[in-house]
């Protein structure tokens, strides 16, 4: 038997604006966030920078950082590696955690503890700024573990069928429900850190109409389809 991986992708890229009615609000908020960061002021630093000035700089790589991440997970999820974008949902969903501690804490030590690479640890920062629940599923994934592959398995392990009959999937597949929610996710966690930039740069920051409408239609669109 012979793989024809290169095909495979194509065939689900061509398919992805029928199947994936959510990738044009991720692929806008990509831009959107990548458009905000380059109208920001320049940050002028003192010896040492100000707790103000940790802030900014903080917030404004942990954006970056975003903004290339979502950006991956939409281009692996369009041609067919969900499961393998779970790991850089994991980082983009990180991101928005330590932003939002840098939110919280006005003093900038969350900042100045991150731009040195202490602080807490990713997990723990899960539990106290974000979801602990979702950080471990998502790890599953980012680590060569057992558990990761339940999601390469067809039909899915939820499915009651007899083991005989289930194989795993190694070439490229999509899993429509859950590859629309990483692409949600992954434009929710864009937008909020949109808002942490207006925040921490005492800025307005408007969320293009099309997206806010897009994220409100995304969120009825998934309920409406919940398996």
């Amino acid at each position: 038997m012979t793989y024809d991986f290169q095909r495979r992708e194509q065939e689900l890229a061509a398919s992805a604006a029928d199947e994936l009615p959510l990738l044009p609000l991720a692929l806008n908020a990509v831009e959107f966030v990548a458009g905000l960061l380059n109208e920001l002021p320049a940050v002028d630093l003192h010896d040492p920078p100000t707790g103000a000035e940790c802030r900014k700089i903080t917030v404004f790589q942990l954006a970056a950082l975003s903004v290339r991440t979502c950006s991956a997970i939409v281009a692996l999820i369009r041609i067919g590696y969900e499961p393998e974008s779970h790991t850089l949902k994991r980082r983009s969903a990180e991101c928005l955690d330590r932003v939002t501690a840098v939110v919280a804490d006005t003093s900038g030590e969350a900042a100045r503890q991150w731009l040195a690479g202490r602080g807490r640890t990713p997990r723990s920062t899960a539990q106290r700024h974000g979801s602990v629940k979702a950080f471990d599923f998502y790890s599953q994934s980012a680590h060569a573990l057992g558990s990761g592959v339940a999601h390469l398995w067809n039909p899915p392990m939820s499915v009651p069928v007899d083991a005989s009959i289930r194989s795993l999937v190694i070439t490229p597949f999509r899993d429509r429900m859950r590859a629309n929610a990483l692409l949600f996710d992954a434009a929710y966690e864009l937008g909020a850190i949109a808002s942490g930039i207006a925040e921490v740069y005492s800025i307005a920051v408007l969320i293009p109409a099309e997206v806010a409408s897009a994220l409100k239609s995304g969120r009825e669109w998934l309920e409406a389809n919940r398996p």
